[in-house]
């Protein structure tokens, strides 16, 4: 991640849930969960041949911790998160007439900074409805990956996030509140360079991420 991304991202996040302190009330809040990516697929092609291979990723957990501002109804924050996941295979299609399926391992992480936007729905009990939207930067990180027998080798790429979601949030005190959550998380493209289940010349092409996150949390407001 360019160092220029990671300041804005930071500086942005930072502005978000610390600047308008005083018209709400700030809070820190952590979650954890079950990370569920779908399939990547990345297209190689040199203009002559072309290759289309399939990453089959498995499930993970997703870790989150947040500081934000509270006003009420709707909620402002920056977010660091933490995903894994594994790939246990990959299909490749040669030229869209035969296929050859590689066993793969690897251990995948992804590392964001997401500016969060919260809406919760004034209902009148004490259960909260919420709906939720962020966009900020991720580094995804194929760590060990292997196919069928290769030794291993490390890949690292970063891209724009973003995340979209809904849930229900229960105070149980005045400044404690605990919440459950779906959210989808996403990246846009990034280069995928690996060359054993890629053949074709010149390697590397763009694929991205995207997981169905099931989450639980709390949140400390000040």
């Amino acid at each position: 991640m360019k160092r220029s991304s990671i300041f804005s991202v930071v500086l942005a996040c930072g502005l978000l849930s610390a600047a308008p302190a005083s018209a709400g009330n700030l809070y820190v809040s952590g979650s954890v969960g079950l990370n569920s990516p779908t399939n990547s697929v990345a297209n190689y092609s040199n203009g002559i041949d072309s290759e289309n291979v399939t990453y089959s990723l498995t499930s993970g957990v997703a870790l989150l911790g947040a500081v934000g501002c509270n006003y009420g109804s709707f909620r402002i924050e920056g977010e660091f998160g933490y995903q894994t996941f594994k790939m246990d295979q990959a299909t490749a299609i040669y030229n869209g007439e035969f296929s050859e399926v590689f066993g793969a391992s690897c251990n995948g992480h992804v590392f964001s900074l997401l500016a969060n936007g919260y809406y919760d729905f004034p209902v009148g009990n004490s259960i909260k409805p919420y709906v939720t939207a962020g966009i900020g930067m991720a580094n995804v990180r194929f760590a060990d990956l292997s196919f069928s027998g290769h030794s291993p080798v490390s890949l690292d790429s970063n891209a724009l996030a973003y995340q979209i979601g809904a849930g229900i949030a229960l105070p149980v005190s005045k400044k404690v509140t605990i919440d459950a959550r779906y959210r989808y998380f996403g990246t846009g493209l990034f280069t995928m360079p690996e060359k054993y289940v890629a053949k074709i010349d010149p390697l590397g092409a763009e694929t991205s991420l995207h997981a169905h996150q099931v989450l639980l949390g709390m949140r400390v407001d000040f």
